[in-house]
């Protein structure tokens, strides 16, 4: 496995230079790259110290680092689909010649193992439907507070399954949890509460609609037949013929420390 991946970034590499082609060119040619950009480029300030948590194969990460001093990439990657990610971000950082401006940390939200005060800003970007347990949410907000300087900023972007249609998203997403792949994200109403409770002052949901027209999700139609769920699935995929691939306006809540 580790030789085909190996060979596999050899291939990219030798692609990206015959075609005189970036990492960068195709990330913010991307609907996950402008998406990122976009968050990095209204909530992370110039020269900042940034944690991203849940940080996956790193695009947020790699986004701030366009304007942080240093980001702190973490991540507990433990499956779920997520196989081989964190060789990714480290192979993708090295590509990128970032190994000193941002680094990488294997470990859960709950207890971040770091210093208190030493943040600028803590982010998570479509993240929080991995964490896996349900007081997960609390403590990181609670690490949060910990790990951010006085003043410092809190930053929180999820899928805004509150808002109105976009059907086929919410149904495989739905499924997703039914299955136990992620879990359900608490309503914008009950992540505020947890950030006043933490000591978190002047939070702010903003809806960022970027019409980004990428699929939901899937997962294997065996895992859906495994826990009954086969016809809702079938639907799941007629509703996306229907609507084409929509995904929902982003959520970022923010807040002080």
């Amino acid at each position: 496995m580790e030789e085909l991946e190996e060979k596999r970034m050899t291939t990219i590499s030798r692609l990206f230079e015959e075609k005189k082609t970036s990492w960068w060119d195709v990330f913010d040619a991307s609907e996950i790259g402008r998406e990122r950009k976009i968050i990095a480029s209204r909530y992370i300030a110039p020269n900042s110290e940034v944690l991203d948590v849940g940080c996956g194969r790193g695009f947020f990460s790699f986004a701030c680092s366009r304007r942080a001093s240093h980001v702190t990439a973490l991540d507990l990657m433990n499956g779920k689909g997520r196989t081989g990610w964190w060789d990714e971000f480290l192979q993708t950082a090295a590509l990128l010649k970032m190994t000193r401006r941002v680094s990488g940390i294997r470990a859960g939200a709950a207890h971040l193992p770091l210093e208190g005060g030493s943040f600028d800003a803590v982010t998570s970007v479509h993240a929080i439907r991995n964490f896996e347990e349900a007081d997960e949410l609390e403590l990181f907000i609670s690490e949060s507070a910990r790990v951010l300087k006085r003043g410092g900023r809190f930053v929180l972007a999820e899928s805004d399954f509150e808002s109105n249609g976009f059907r086929a998203y919410k149904e495989f997403y739905a499924m997703r949890i039914k299955i136990g792949w992620e879990m359900r994200i608490p309503p914008s109403r009950e992540i505020v509460s947890i950030l006043r409770k933490n000591g978190f002052s002047k939070i702010r949901q903003t809806i960022l609609d970027l019409r980004l027209k990428y699929a939901p999700v899937y997962f294997p139609l065996g895992q859906a037949k495994l826990k009954g769920l086969a016809k809702r699935y079938s639907h799941a995929k007629r509703l996306l013929i229907e609507e084409g691939e929509q995904h929902p306006p982003v959520s970022v809540i923010t807040a002080l420390r």
